[in-house]
């Protein structure tokens, strides 16, 4: 059975769930799933479209097994394909910023590469989006953050 965590922002009344991509990146999901749970505080993207960001405090010197590359591809400056992206769960625990990134919406204009440790399921792809409206609003125009919990799925 995979393994599927629940992602949650406890202010906002909402969580989705994830199950773990442990096919892609086998060691990056045994890392996460050992340090669940864990809370931080959401942020989102600025100005690169519609993603949710959160720190971290898990470190781990693991290379991800599977990495998709968008970063060296003109065609993907402005136009990621979030059809495909959307409810990707992007972990890193290695470099200078260890962070959690879940793809929400419609829009993301930096080809970033992609490290996928997880998929929301896609009938929670509506809380997704609602959550990352409202977390982006809150965040660029009154500096509001909410809380984030990351946990096992029971």
């Amino acid at each position: 059975m995979p393994k599927e965590i629940e992602i949650e922002w406890p202010e906002l009344d909402a969580k989705v769930t994830a199950r773990l991509l442990e096919d892609k990146n086998p060691s990056l999901c045994k890392v996460l799933w050992d340090n669940l749970p864990f809370e931080t505080m959401q942020s989102c993207t600025a100005v690169s479209g519609d993603a949710l960001y959160a720190c971290h405090s898990i470190i781990a010197d693991i290379e991800p097994e599977y990495v998709e590359t968008y970063g060296d591809k003109k065609q993907y400056w402005g136009k990621m394909p979030m059809d495909k992206l959307r409810g990707c769960v992007h972990f890193t625990s290695l470099g200078s910023i260890w962070g959690i990134i879940f793809m929400w919406g419609d829009e993301f204009t930096e080809p970033l590469s992609i490290v996928p440790v997880g998929q929301v399921r896609e009938e929670d792809f509506g809380t997704l989006r609602r959550v990352g409206q409202k977390v982006q609003a809150d965040m660029l125009v009154y500096n509001k953050y909410y809380r984030l919990i990351v946990r096992r799925k029971k």
